[in-house]
């Protein structure tokens, strides 16, 4: 039994499988038992009392009865502690089309399982996901990217835990069930975000495309600052507390600006080496608009807003975020070289992994990142937006998310905020970066795997010796020869012909679409056209590099929507109808981004060079 198990683990679960040869410790004692039916029960030492995970007479009928209880009309179901594993069975047999994510908090609980009984069978079923013995916000990530990646739809979850999981684990329980909440929360406003912003950062990547020609990529700095101290200060409101330190930091270590910290650290004469931005809102570019200082460099993603780009006057250099396609797609057909850096919730995080990765920082600090309402406050004093200094009222922060600081105190937080905090904690959990990483903000909320020390200690024990940096940063961007770049001019008017031919067929397509209805007996053959078409536009190389990218949500939104909508119509014609309607809007709204990249692609042919 246990070897059919650890055979399923190591095919199935191979990190699982070596972690439970490696994690011998229990979290609470546990000893195995004969029921009274010759069936093993588990009992656990809790608080000094013994207390069962199952049924000391019929552990089987009890896990029965407790997922008939469970609702049936899900399409996925998150279950918060097995015991044994005595649930497993009636779960499948219950839920015969479902997936079923199956997450045990405590590995001793779980090894006890895999001696006891045998799980094999759903150690090896695709409908079966298994997280085991992870933190709460791993969990929780592990999840989503799960969900994501097979496209199941969060609205039909359900989440579960047996009544004695909630006694014997209350506190990770409930934290898990918060960490899921918060991780599902944070995709929600994901999607909206992009289904609001995807036609905005479609057109503002091809704009900034244009400056290919003409500022550097910043690989070319990446040498010579390697091995730097790296201090990133975004806004926060302990920003105050220490920001007259950084003064004494300039040529120490390496200090990044974030977002509106660029502002207040110019009203404090501080003159950070690097400043990043990659926000395509409007109030992106007020910040450069009111930020005088010419003397850093500004490291962007084509996802800026283009005047912020074209308003700032000193030098500048890009990087290119991973999850850019269009970038990319440009850069392969010009050989072009590039620094690339992983996308994430703030221009914080992004520069998080810019030095860490790009940078290869000897170490990292973080000021300013409170990821809360630190005294009922937005920002530190001086931010460019003229409210952000101001203490939020009561009413105010209704909606926000009541936790604890890091010194214990209650602080509001918010869904943007943890999704922020959770990028940090993930990084440090799966990047495993081998510097020093310390959080010295001085307040905010903790984030885990970063300790908080002062930024004053911290710049005793890192910051002592001095370097030429910000002459390094102009020699090197001086050093690019803009004459030796390749003229954008030729690409844009290929990729605009090929822009024209996609046009052409998603228009096609459309028309064809449209003779469908009313649906007729030679549906069939008209469908087929419909797919002949389908099948040349996913083939588009312009399409799968720019389009597919901005319209992947909006596709798999409108997937589930057709699952829903014709999952309990039995009448096959009005089936074929809803389906054809569900499709024609997809279809039109995907041929809008395309008119959208012709358009932007034509801008740049006639204004570049």
């Amino acid at each position: 039994m246990k070897q059919k198990n650890q055979l399923a683990l190591q095919q199935q679960y191979p990190d699982l499988y070596n972690r439970l040869q490696q994690e011998l410790s229990d979290s609470i004692a546990l000893r195995v038992e004969k029921t009274k039916n010759g069936m093993d029960t588990v009992v656990a030492l809790h608080n000094g009392q013994e207390m069962y995970v199952h049924s000391r007479y019929q552990p089987e009928h009890e896990a029965e009865q407790w997922v008939h209880l469970l609702p049936q009309e899900v399409e996925v179901l998150v279950i918060i502690g097995m015991g044994l594993g005595y649930s497993l069975s009636w779960l499948a047999r219950r839920y015969s089309n479902q997936t079923i994510i199956i997450i045990e908090p405590d590995m001793a609980m779980f090894r006890k399982a895999t001696e006891c009984r045998d799980l094999s069978v759903y150690l090896q079923n695709e409908r079966f996901v298994f997280l085991v013995g992870q933190e709460s916000y791993v969990t929780a990530h592990i999840l989503a990217e799960y969900m994501i990646q097979n496209k199941l739809t969060f609205s039909q979850l359900c989440i579960a835990s047996p009544p004695v999981y909630q006694r014997l684990y209350p506190d990770i329980v409930g934290e898990l069930q918060a960490r899921i909440a918060d991780k599902l929360a944070e995709l929600q406003v994901q999607e909206a975000t992009y289904a609001y912003f995807a036609r905005t950062w479609l057109v503002t990547t091809i704009k900034n495309a244009g400056y290919l020609s003409q500022h550097p990529s910043a690989h070319l700095i990446k040498e010579k600052l390697k091995g730097l101290p790296v201090i990133i200060a975004a806004a926060g409101p302990s920003l105050t507390k220490n920001i007259h330190l950084l003064k004494q930091a300039e040529d120490k270590a390496l200090i990044i600006g974030v977002g509106s910290a660029i502002n207040i650290l110019e009203k404090h004469q501080i003159r950070p080496h690097i400043i990043m931005a990659l926000d395509s809102a409007e109030s992106e570019k007020n910040v450069f608009v009111n930020f005088s200082d010419t003397s850093p460099l500004l490291v962007y993603t084509h996802s800026l807003h283009p005047d912020a780009v074209a308003g700032y006057s000193g030098q500048k250099a890009w990087v290119k975020l991973k999850e850019d396609s269009i970038i990319g797609y440009i850069c392969s057909r010009l050989n072009m070289d590039y620094l690339e850096i992983v996308d994430g919730p703030s221009v914080a995080n992004v520069a998080f992994d810019f030095a860490i990765r790009g940078l290869r920082a000897s170490a990292v600090l973080l000021v300013g990142q409170d990821l809360a309402y630190t005294d009922n406050r937005y920002h530190a004093a001086g931010a460019v937006h003229d409210s952000s200094a101001h203490a939020l009222r009561e009413e105010q922060l209704k909606g926000y998310t009541l936790t604890r600081d890091i010194y214990g105190a209650p602080v509001y937080t918010s869904r943007a905020f943890i999704a922020m905090k959770n990028f940090f904690e993930i990084y440090m959990k799966y990047e495993k970066p081998n510097i020093p990483v310390y959080n010295c903000t001085e307040g905010g909320i903790p984030l885990t795997g970063i300790p908080n020390i002062p930024l004053a200690q911290a710049l005793e024990q890192f910051g002592m010796q001095s370097y030429p940096i910000r002459e390094w940063i102009h020699k090197a961007v001086s050093g690019w020869d803009e004459c030796d770049a390749v003229p954008l001019h030729s690409l844009w008017e290929e990729l605009q012909r090929e822009a024209d031919i996609l046009v052409s067929l998603s228009a096609r397509r459309i028309r064809e679409l449209q003779r469908l209805l009313p649906v007729s007996p030679d549906f069939s053959a008209g469908f087929a056209r419909v797919a002949a078409l389908t099948e040349e536009i996913d083939k588009n190389e312009l399409y799968h590099n720019m389009i597919v990218p901005h319209v992947q949500w909006m596709v798999e939104a409108s997937t589930r929507n057709v699952h829903h909508t014709t999952a309990h119509i039995i009448d096959e014609q009005e089936k074929k109808k809803l389906f054809v309607i569900e499709l024609l809007r997809q279809y039109e709204e995907i041929h809008e981004y395309i008119i959208l990249l012709q358009r932007a692609l034509e801008e740049n042919a006639y204004g570049t060079e």
